[in-house]
């Protein structure tokens, strides 16, 4: 689920506190992230944006997804 998978990314960079300077690459690997989505919902990757529609800061706050 999007909280448990939250949760495992606030770990994550608690404990490795390296990987944060990863957000900056966000952009690059939301294609592969699109592309999982689509396959693991059987939605086709052209309904998902081009583009990541979010911030880090949004991913990671507990309002996400948005209402």
């Amino acid at each position: 689920t999007i909280k448990r998978e939250r949760n495992n990314l606030k770990r994550y960079l608690r404990d490795t506190p390296s990987l944060k300077r990863y957000w900056a690459d966000l952009s690059k690997v939301y294609g592969d992230a699109r592309a999982d989505a689509a396959n693991e919902t059987g939605i086709s990757d052209w309904d998902f944006p081009d583009n990541c529609p979010y911030s880090p800061e949004q991913i990671q706050s507990d309002w996400f997804p948005p209402n």
